[in-house]
């Protein structure tokens, strides 16, 4: 299995907003400063995909499967194509605007 890059990207704004729930009493600066972090590394880490994306290749590519429930038959399974990748790009790099754009 690769280095899971999806399933950072899922799991970073709730990582952040966990950041920010355990910051004692945190300033207004502190709060953004932890969100634009966050929220840049979730952007960079697409355009890591973006970059890194084999575009001759179809279908999905960064697949995460992880069997989770084997008796039901139920897995955790990521993967991005083309068009998801794209809007996963858009997504979090608007995210890193709205940041901004609070401030």
């Amino acid at each position: 299995m690769s280095f899971p890059v999806l399933s950072i990207m899922l799991f970073t704004p709730a990582i952040g907003a966990i950041v920010i729930a355990l910051l004692n009493r945190p300033s207004q600066q502190q709060v953004r400063g932890v969100a634009l972090a966050f929220s840049l590394l979730s952007f960079l880490l697409s355009v890591y995909l973006f970059i890194v994306f084999d575009r001759s290749k179809p279908g999905m590519q960064f697949e995460e499967i992880l069997c989770w429930l084997p008796a039901i038959g139920s897995s955790y399974h990521l993967g991005i194509d083309g068009i998801s990748l794209i809007m996963t790009l858009l997504t979090t790099l608007i995210g890193v605007l709205v940041v901004l754009v609070s401030w």
